[in-house]
């Protein structure tokens, strides 16, 4: 059933898309959204994805943070209901400051509240390995570099406090990698390699600054890759798709986190033989 909602979601999207108008730089104003955002200097914004499977029913991640894009400092909260858990056994936490991320994983067993890794260090744990667990959504602004020919305005909508222009178009993360920014191809390039797929169909909500609002994208899993093949081989149910919202909202609003005490801090690098992470 999963699949088959994965194939009517596609099937909806290509039909709205028939009402939809062309304009000839549309793909322009996309394209531009992440240098326009990323102006703004800071933002709070919601994260959300949603995973179905037919081994797997039907799953929800939600998380709410703040980001200042120019210091690469923020925070995030992550909520992912966890089958058996007692309340609140499923919320995970980030502080990143930089290229030094903080994260509290209470369903792992750890020395101390939180766990330390430098993504600008080589160690034992990968930047590709943790990048999802990186809590900066503002990577995913890079995809629009990837925005296809078949940018369709679909109409104005609001979104929080803005009113915004909706576009719908293909991201074609191969399109991304080669024109985005070299800060971001080793996401996009992770991406590729983990999802086994380029095309994403994508909604973007820009206000009238051109500034990212809100961005949807879908991620068909029945495709394969590296990280899900890697999965499959050790008979974990995988889910058949995934979708990604993300929204930002409170541009320009100072951002304030509080980095943990060193006391409640182990560094990754302490971990003995891949607690975190499982290097299969």
């Amino acid at each position: 059933m999963a699949r088959v909602g994965l194939i009517v979601l596609v099937a909806a999207l290509a039909v709205a898309g028939a009402a939809c108008r062309s304009e000839p730089d549309a793909r322009d104003r996309v394209a531009q959204a992440q240098a326009a955002t990323l102006e703004a200097g800071s933002a709070s914004f919601s994260i959300t994805q949603s995973f179905t499977g037919k081994a797997t029913g039907e799953q929800r991640i939600e998380g709410r943070g703040t980001l200042d894009f120019q210091a690469r400092r923020g925070q995030l909260t992550v909520n992912a209901p966890t089958a058996g858990a007692s309340a609140g056994a499923g919320q995970f936490q980030t502080v990143f400051d930089g290229t030094a991320y903080y994260l509290r994983l209470p369903l792992i067993e750890l020395p101390t509240r939180w766990v330390r890794m430098d993504l600008g260090d080589d160690g034992p744990v990968s930047l590709d390995q943790l990048r999802e667990l990186s809590g900066d959504p503002s990577r995913n602004l890079a995809m629009l570099q990837g925005a296809g020919d078949d940018v369709d305005v679909v109409g104005q909508e609001q979104v929080g406090s803005a009113m915004t222009t909706r576009y719908r178009l293909t991201v074609d993360l191969q399109r991304a990698l080669v024109a985005a920014p070299a800060e971001d191809q080793a996401f996009l390039a992770q991406q590729l390699q983990a999802l086994g797929v380029a095309q994403l169909p994508t909604e973007v909500w820009l206000d009238d600054q051109g500034r990212l609002r809100r961005q949807t994208y879908l991620a068909d899993l029945t495709r394969g890759g590296a990280d899900l093949d890697a999965a499959a081989d050790r008979d974990t149910p995988l889910p058949d798709a995934m979708v990604t919202t993300v929204e930002y909202d409170d541009f320009g609003a100072p951002v304030e986190i509080t980095l943990p005490a060193p006391e409640e801090v182990t560094d990754v690098a302490d971990l003995i033989d891949g607690a975190l992470v499982d290097p299969s």
